[in-house]
């Protein structure tokens, strides 16, 4: 009967799909083959290494990120506060934050998470900065926010 419940239970349990694992090698000492970091922690092996994978793609896009959510919004900023004034910098600093939300969304590219963080972020310092008719508030937004969130982080350890 036991035989019976078990492969009715096999039959119907769902197969998940495999995906690779992180290669584990132990550190030091002879060579040892691979085995899953969690089997080297749970066997209270003392070091552990994992590889992450190639260090170039995610470099490259993580500098394709900062020239699309920092310096493209900097400069365009700069230019057009000290050419055209306060509104002209914000609304440059609009369009391209729409601009590059509406390329990739229509390519069909991935939206990542801290591009649209970024956005979100961006129009809301702009909003803030236009009603307050400030270039000062735009810039100092992010310090503000930086050193809340420390405040918040030390207090929380204390």
């Amino acid at each position: 009967m036991k035989q019976a419940l078990g492969s009715q239970h096999s039959a119907t349990r769902r197969k998940l799909p495999r995906y690779p694992q992180p290669k584990a090698y132990p550190v030091g000492g002879d060579w040892m083959p691979a085995k899953p970091c969690s089997a080297l922690v749970a066997t209270n092996h003392p070091e552990c290494v994992i590889e992450l994978g190639k260090l170039r793609p995610t470099l490259l896009r993580a500098a394709r990120m900062f020239v699309e959510t920092v310096l493209v919004p900097t400069v365009l900023l700069f230019v057009f506060l000290h050419t055209l004034g306060l509104v002209a910098g914000l609304s440059a600093v609009l369009a391209w934050c729409a601009l590059t939300v509406s390329v990739r969304w229509m390519s069909g590219r991935h939206l990542p998470g801290t591009l649209l963080v970024c956005v979100g972020s961006l129009c809301a310092r702009a909003a803030i900065a236009l009603v307050l008719s400030s270039a000062l508030v735009y810039l100092i937004q992010p310090m503000i926010g930086s050193m809340r969130s420390g405040a918040t982080v030390t207090a929380v350890r204390q």
